[in-house]
């Protein structure tokens, strides 16, 4: 009993998994020096190695038992998806790469493939469509959907497999539009459509949380959220992003997500600390954007002080 013990503790099992690794990449360096000539000259060579690591791993996540073995298998799946989608895009459509994600994140059954393979899926999906559809209201409705999906994650079976599918997703759509300082090519050139999409989610959250406690009667509550979504639409199109960490922040609350909490503090102030260290106004002006801030925050602590109090007093 006690050696089942220590071997569930999680340093040895960190151990054992990092033993994964090392042994995948061994096996990929010394497959790879050993066919470098044959490589080299053909491209898709390279794709159907990569098909095959995607194929024999997914049978090893089957049936596989033990941390080593599933670390192991995890190394060569993500082995094979980088090859397999370097060849994709060098030969047909990015949008194919997605489609492949998609796939394999339903398919694969381990978590942290699954948060990856979405993350995958959520920019090639981005990039296939910059310059196809109309790219701010596209990411904004894929936001909205990821949103909505993370508001009513406990409503599906299979529980963990639809979490690591939305955190990915959620993973992706940060990505997209924080990641514009070194993504130039594929940068949001226009937050407000994004902001404004993020409006409607925030107030149907707020709706769903106030409904569920029984606040919609009390008028008080009722109106300062309604301010301080007005607010909170309004102060994001003067800092970028902004709406995102708010939605994310109240979404979270709701469902006692530690995890995301922490993520949309850190991302609020980032925004913030970014829009203040670029933002070229006068002092007047940066001081109304911090009493506007100030009393969105006042307003969200009114209202969930209320949420916990039996007797409504805001």
């Amino acid at each position: 009993m006690q050696q089942n013990k220590d071997i569930n503790k999680w340093y040895i099992r960190s151990f054992v998994g990092a033993s994964g690794w090392l042994s995948s990449l061994f096996f990929i360096i010394f497959f790879f020096l050993l066919f470098n000539d044959v490589l080299a000259r053909n491209s898709i060579a390279l794709g159907v190695i990569g098909l095959l690591l995607i194929v024999s791993s997914y049978h090893i996540f089957k049936s596989q038992d033990g941390d080593f073995i599933e670390q192991f298998a995890l190394s060569n799946i993500f082995t094979g998806e980088a090859l397999l989608s370097w060849v994709i895009v060098d030969n047909m459509h990015i949008f194919i790469v997605s489609v492949m994600f998609a796939i394999l994140m339903w398919l694969v059954p381990n978590y942290i493939h699954r948060v990856m393979a979405s993350f995958g899926m959520g920019i090639s999906l981005f990039i296939s469509v910059k310059n196809i559809f109309y790219v701010d209201g596209f990411i904004g409705l894929f936001g909205a959907v990821v949103l909505l999906l993370l508001l009513y994650k406990d409503k599906f079976e299979d529980k963990e497999k639809v979490e690591a599918i939305i955190y990915g997703m959620l993973g992706a759509f940060i990505f997209i539009n924080y990641a514009d300082w070194f993504m130039h090519q594929y940068a949001i050139k226009h937050y407000m459509v994004i902001a404004g999409t993020l409006g409607v989610v925030l107030a149907f959250a707020i709706w769903k949380i106030l409904s569920s406690y029984d606040l919609l009667g009390n008028a008080k509550v009722v109106v300062l959220s309604t301010i301080g979504v007005l607010l909170s639409v309004a102060l994001s199109f003067w800092v970028h992003n902004l709406m995102i960490p708010i939605v994310i922040l109240i979404i979270s609350f709701w469902q006692q997500d530690r995890k995301l909490i922490y993520l949309s503090i850190l991302l609020g102030l980032f925004s913030l600390s970014r829009y203040y260290y670029f933002m070229g106004d006068t002092l007047l002006d940066k001081s109304k954007i911090l009493l506007l801030s100030s009393i969105c925050f006042a307003i969200a602590y009114g209202t969930i002080k209320a949420l916990f109090k039996k007797d409504i007093h805001v």
